[in-house]
């Protein structure tokens, strides 16, 4: 089986993961947080931090050549349990094609304005036409 590792991080950073491993026909990704935008301001609130996890979400699995329907396991983390409501009602929108398998669980954050994390599986068979 093939592996391909894909890096959107800064290089400049010391990480030691992946943003995804593509492995054969899976993506499997590292924890998405959303409590940052993409040009570096705060984003605070469970629905908002929710949104940002699945815009950075799209943009990795994008790298991979996959999308949001593509998913078919998620796994949320979440610093409050309290914020499960707020986080499902945006996560549902999030979805065309249906629910992936999901879960959720509460968890601290080395950072403490992070509030949500995502991670997602994604299946991306090779042989399946590209998308326009």
């Amino acid at each position: 089986m093939t592996r391909q590792h894909i890096h959107l991080i800064d290089p400049e950073n010391d990480h030691t993961f992946s943003s995804c491993v593509v492995a054969g026909d899976y993506i499997f990704t590292s924890h998405i947080a959303g409590y940052f935008d993409a040009e570096g301001r705060l984003v605070e609130g469970v629905a908002a931090q929710t949104r940002q996890c699945f815009l950075h979400l799209a943009q990795i699995l994008a790298a991979a050549g996959a999308t949001l329907d593509d998913v078919v396991k998620m796994t949320v983390f979440l610093k409050d349990i309290n914020d499960f409501a707020e986080m499902r009602d945006t996560y549902r929108d999030m979805f065309n094609q249906g629910y992936p398998a999901r879960l959720t669980a509460t968890t601290q954050f080395v950072d403490p304005r992070c509030r949500v994390m995502v991670e997602a599986i994604a299946y991306r068979p090779k042989a399946a036409p590209q998308r326009e």
